[in-house]
């Protein structure tokens, strides 16, 4: 500071100023006047350091060796930095992979269920409305006034009815 080296320089003024004057005497005042003025110079020298010893001094010569250092240490810590991106980078792609290979199998599921269930659905209508036709080729075949050609009618409804009853079968395991 301005004011710090002012005061120094005030100090060792004075000091020198006191005891050039003693040295020309040699008395005992004088002496005494020596050694007062230069304990003040160590004095201002002392109160100066302490006050100022926390603080750093850079003397121009390493200040090239200092920024080298430090952009060194700063480029190796981008290069790390820049390391640890591309991980947490390569950790996120993988994580999505995954999640999207597990929404695919979800979403098959939810279509295969979806299927399943209108694949149900349609086999119990299909039940409902064939079971009854039994009831009516049965009670055909006992009244039947030329027995022959109902008869062979009757049998190939019964058939038809039998392969549609067989696609039902189908329908429900696929629904289970």
């Amino acid at each position: 500071k301005r004011s710090d080296a002012v005061m120094f320089m005030l100090a060792i003024f004075v000091g020198e100023l006191g005891a050039l004057p003693s040295l020309f005497l040699l008395t005992e005042n004088a002496l005494r006047g020596f050694i007062a003025f230069n304990l003040i110079q160590i004095g201002a020298s002392l109160f100066l350091f302490f006050r100022h010893r926390h603080l750093l001094i850079i003397y121009t010569d390493n200040v090239t060796q200092l920024l080298e250092e430090r952009t060194a240490s700063l480029r190796h810590a981008q290069t790390e930095l820049a390391k640890q991106n591309d991980i947490q980078s390569e950790r996120l792609q993988q994580q999505e992979e995954e999640l999207s290979a597990k929404t695919e199998v979800i979403e098959r599921q939810r279509r295969l269920e979806l299927a399943a269930q209108t694949a149900g659905q349609a086999a119990h209508d299909i039940q409902n409305l064939v079971s009854p036709m039994f009831t009516y080729l049965s009670e055909l075949q006992k009244s039947a006034q030329h027995p022959e050609t109902i008869m062979i009618l009757a049998g190939r409804l019964r058939q038809r009815l039998n392969d549609l009853l067989d696609l039902n079968g189908q329908l429900l395991a696929l629904s289970r």
